[in-house]
C-alpha cells in the first residue's frame, strides 16, 4: 500500500474511533439517566455528556497522537469538529 492509502486508512480509523467515542458518550448519558432519574431532564447532564466530556477526549487524543500517528489524529480531530458543529447547529435551531 502506498503512502496515500496508509494516510487515508489512518484518517478513516480516526473517524471510526471518534464515532465510537460519541456512541459511548450517549450510552453513558442513558445509563446516568437510568441510575439517577433526576438527571434525566437536567440540561447540565446533556452538556456534560454530549459536549464537554467527548470534546475533551477528542482534544487529548489528538494531541497525544499527533506526532506518531498524524492521520489518525487528523481523523479524530475531524470527528471532533463535526460533533462540535452538530451541537452548535442544534443549539441555534432549538434554543
Amino acid at each position: 500500500m502506498n503512502s496515500t492509502g496508509k494516510k487515508a486508512l489512518g484518517v478513516g480509523l480516526g473517524i471510526l474511533s471518534g464515532l465510537a467515542l460519541v456512541g459511548c458518550a450517549f450510552a453513558v448519558l442513558r445509563i446516568a439517566g437510568v441510575m439517577f432519574p433526576g438527571l434525566e431532564h437536567s440540561p447540565w447532564a446533556y452538556w456534560l455528556g454530549v459536549l464537554i466530556i467527548p470534546e475533551t477526549f477528542f482534544v487529548i487524543a489528538t494531541v497525544m497522537l499527533w506526532r506518531k500517528r498524524g492521520p489518525v489524529a487528523a481523523g479524530i480531530l475531524a470527528m471532533g469538529l463535526v460533533v462540535a458543529m452538530h451541537v452548535a447547529v442544534h443549539l441555534t435551531l432549538h434554543w
